[in-house]
């Protein structure tokens, strides 16, 4: 029999191969879960062809949107529950539908009657429903992804490979642009075809290499409470509930004259209890090199420090977490971020070609617009892979090395929003200094979607993360409605369907009656300058909100380098 130190040695290196095959995996299928960003790329032709206004348009992308959103709370308890090979499956069903229908109304098979006439038809609807699928299924394949590198690497790690994972989620738009532009320059119809095979294979190859890799010292799966044990004598004593994710939690009932400590073989931790102290301590054992303070009641008393909750089991979920503040307080950081960052994606194809065509009603370049489009779509795809990855780096170098909290990163990137919709508020023409508003809002979108789920895991524990981000990322869906489907009736408000020199009254009747297949604002910023100074005041309000988070958290869980309390010691 080989000796204990080979056995380990050898679980080490199975265990490291099979935490990079799920971290490729997970990192492909994210790559083809993010096509809902690429949006824009296409759907200005499709208003063109199916004679769709601006508001229909933003209705048919935010059903995208709806479709990653909205899915997250019941995709979240499928991968806590089976796994991700499940999602990745249903990925590659709905993304196929989603996107082999819009193409089917894209080429006229299936019509849009009326549409020029109503806001809301049944084709529309239908069409509505594709997009929604397309949506969902990007959503089952990231869910599966994030479920699975989360639970698979240690908590030194995991805000940067989940940046990593999310990143690909980022590049998704930039990587198949670029492929349909290139293989099919100009054939929307074809682009279509290659979102709905492109995004298939990656979710088949997840599904087959993907899987939740135990943590070294693990056994089962992930569960709220895999163990308990009663240890002391009856004058002071203690419970320890371990979780199978690597965390435990350890509850002092009564305070003792004396201390002891507490031996946990299978981890080669030694806990010490001291003869004071709060009656509950949460111990993360991936922090195992920080010496925690508890201070007692008393001592919190005095000093005004807040005392330690009752219980401090990190494993909050359901009701319950629908219930605490902390939820709702990221639940509406996140739909401010996210709602402004929506709806700059889904209608810089609009804005730019209201920029190209400032001025120009009769001759202006239709094909300039397209690849100052194509252009956009791209730096914003670039710059987001860019922001899941680095905040991920930096969050986690900056906690481990300096104690500087996740959450507090959310202020800074906040800031970035503001400053891309005050550049993009101030830009006169489709490039500088729009491109430099892309390239913001790119950045600053990345690193919300990389920062906000390594929150939630550590706000709410792992033993249900993928539930409980599922719920959080249905945040998106409040901020991203109200934002894109103003800035669709401020631009159709401007719009113009025939010739700009008429007559307001006339253009109103022509907008009314739908004639026409190009609906172009001719004003330039003015088309759009409202919406974005509502997004300005939506970050301003947001940025406020993350003073307050970094505020709350620090209060709940103070960091101290003392002896004193619960010291824990590896072996």
């Amino acid at each position: 029999m080989p000796p204990h130190w080979m056995q380990k040695l050898r679980s080490l290196d199975e265990t490291s191969l099979a935490r990079s095959l799920t971290l490729v995996g997970s990192v492909l299928g994210a790559l083809a879960a993010g096509t809902n960003y690429v949006y824009s790329a296409y759907a200005p032709q499709m208003g063109a062809k199916l004679d769709l206004s601006h508001t229909q348009l933003n209705i048919i992308g935010l059903s995208g949107n709806l479709g990653v959103y909205s899915t997250g709370p019941i995709m979240g308890i499928i991968a806590d529950r089976q796994g991700p090979r499940i999602l990745f499956i249903l990925a590659v069903i709905l993304l196929s539908v989603g996107y082999l229908g819009i193409k089917l109304f894209y080429d006229e098979v299936i019509g849009l009657p009326g549409a020029a006439e109503h806001t809301f038809t049944s084709g529309l609807v239908i069409l509505a429903i594709f997009s929604y699928c397309s949506g969902a299924g990007g959503n089952a394949g990231l869910t599966a992804a994030l479920n699975a590198t989360a639970k698979s690497f240690p908590d030194n790690t995991r805000a940067s490979v989940t940046g990593l994972v999310v990143s690909g989620f980022g590049l998704s738009a930039f990587v198949f642009s670029t492929l349909a532009h290139t293989v099919f320059p100009g054939d929307t119809s074809n682009f279509l075809l290659v979102l709905a095979l492109g995004t298939s294979l990656p979710m088949v190859i997840g599904a087959l290499i993907v899987k939740v890799v135990q943590q070294p010292g693990e056994s089962g799966s992930y569960a709220p409470i895999a163990a308990e044990e009663d240890l002391g004598d009856e004058n002071s004593y203690a419970s320890v509930h371990r979780r199978r994710s690597g965390e435990i939690t350890v509850r002092q009932r009564s305070r003792s004259s004396s201390s002891f400590d507490l031996q946990v073989p299978e981890f080669g931790t030694r806990l010490q209890f001291p003869a004071s102290g709060a009656m509950y301590q949460h111990v993360d054992l991936d922090d195992i090199s920080e010496a925690h303070e508890v201070p007692d009641v008393e001592t919190a008393r005095n000093t005004g420090t807040p005392s330690p909750p009752n219980e401090m089991i990190l494993d909050i979920y359901g009701k319950e977490l629908i219930k605490t503040s902390d939820f709702w307080l990221i639940f509406f950081i996140l739909s401010l971020l996210a709602g402004t960052g929506l709806m700059w994606i889904n209608n810089v194809g609009s804005l730019t070609q209201a920029l190209v065509a400032q001025g120009r009603p009769k001759d202006w370049d239709q094909e300039l617009a397209a690849k100052l489009q194509a252009a956009h779509v791209s730096i914003i795809s670039i710059t987001n892979c860019l922001g899941r990855v680095i905040i991920g780096l930096v969050a986690d170098f900056c906690k481990h090395r300096f104690s500087v909290r996740r959450v507090a990163w959310f202020i800074p990137i906040t800031f970035v929003f503001i400053l891309s919709q005050f550049l993009g508020l101030s830009a006169t023409s489709a490039q500088m200094p729009l491109n430099l508003a892309s390239v913001t809002l790119g950045f600053a979108y990345g690193a919300t979607w990389s920062l906000a789920p390594t929150i939630t895991a550590e706000w709410f524990g792992l033993a249900h993360f993928s539930q409980n981000w599922g719920f959080v990322a249905v945040a998106p869906i409040l901020g991203g409605n109200l934002f894109s489907l103003a800035f669709g009736m401020n631009l159709d408000a401007h719009a113009s369907l025939g010739d700009a020199t008429a007559p307001a009254q006339l253009r109103a009747i022509l907008r009314r009656a739908g004639i026409g297949k190009e609906r172009l604002c001719f004003d330039g910023p003015p088309c759009y300058a409202a919406s974005l100074k509502m997004t300005i005041l939506a970050c301003m309000v947001a940025e406020l909100l993350c003073i307050y988070a970094l505020r709350r958290d620090r209060r709940k869980h103070p960091q101290s380098k003392s002896n004193s309390g619960v010291s824990i010691s590896a072996h």
